[in-house]
């Protein structure tokens, strides 16, 4: 059987951000891709920070990185918080 190497990118866009830019998250479900498209971040960043923002978020406002790193903490413990109860 053959494989063709070649890559067919579909649509204007030949770069795609595979890591929210807010919180480094990988994005994983098509919801993050559609905001990471509209606002440039993850759903749950965008959830957090930008959907109450919209405006400021798209004029380029970003919250500081001492209130994204509380956020990135308290998003872990719940991460390992919900793993230890499955």
């Amino acid at each position: 059987m053959f494989i063709s190497p070649k890559i067919k990118v579909i649509g204007e866009s030949k770069e795609e951000r595979f890591y929210c830019t807010v919180c480094q998250y990988p994005l994983l479900t098509a919801e993050d891709f559609e905001c990471d498209r509209d606002y440039e971040c993850c759903h749950e960043c965008y959830l957090q920070f930008a959907e109450s923002r919209r405006d400021a978020w798209k004029n380029g406002w970003r919250p500081k990185k001492s209130v994204v790193n509380s956020y990135i903490s308290i998003r872990r413990k719940l991460y390992k918080q919900s793993s230890k109860e499955k």
